[in-house]
């Protein structure tokens, strides 16, 4: 508002430096959103911190693209690269290869729109390799996990 001559820099409000909290992303399994703090979930602990300006947060969402986190939900953000199982029927991802762990459920909206880059995932995850399978005519081809073989 500066820049375009609404306000003048005295009318604003100092910058207050902000600590984040000391979070290693790539070891967060999901993030929710809620309304007032954005809570981390990794394997062993869930670490809360408070949304205090609509930049802080905007910072954070851009720093989440870049750490391979995709929206599935209103307020969930899920680490791709933790995902160890995929049940598609119940809409879960687990971060378990037995699905009996932490798990998350995606919206079907999302699990249409991200499908084939869930199963990518998932795949690489878990070192197997894509097997691709055409129906009949008029449907769409399907993958599923298999060994690789080294």
């Amino acid at each position: 508002m500066i820049k375009a001559g609404h306000l003048m820099s005295d009318d604003v409000a100092p910058v207050v430096t902000r600590s984040y909290p000391e979070v290693d992303l790539n070891q967060v399994y999901f993030i929710e959103i809620g309304m007032k703090e954005i809570t981390y979930h990794t394997e062993a602990d869930r670490l809360a911190w408070s949304i205090d300006s609509l930049l802080d947060f905007s910072t954070f969402l851009d720093t989440l693209d870049e750490h391979g986190f995709k929206k599935m939900d209103a307020d969930l953000y899920v680490n791709l690269h933790h995902i160890r199982k995929y049940d598609e029927r119940k809409g879960k991802l687990y971060f378990d290869e037995e699905g009996k762990g932490v798990s998350v459920t995606i919206s079907a909206i999302r699990q249409r729109k991200y499908h084939d880059l869930i199963n990518r995932h998932t795949a690489n995850n878990t070192q197997r390799s894509l097997e691709f399978s055409f129906g009949k005519a008029g449907k769409k081809a399907s993958f599923t996990t298999a060994e690789k073989n080294i």
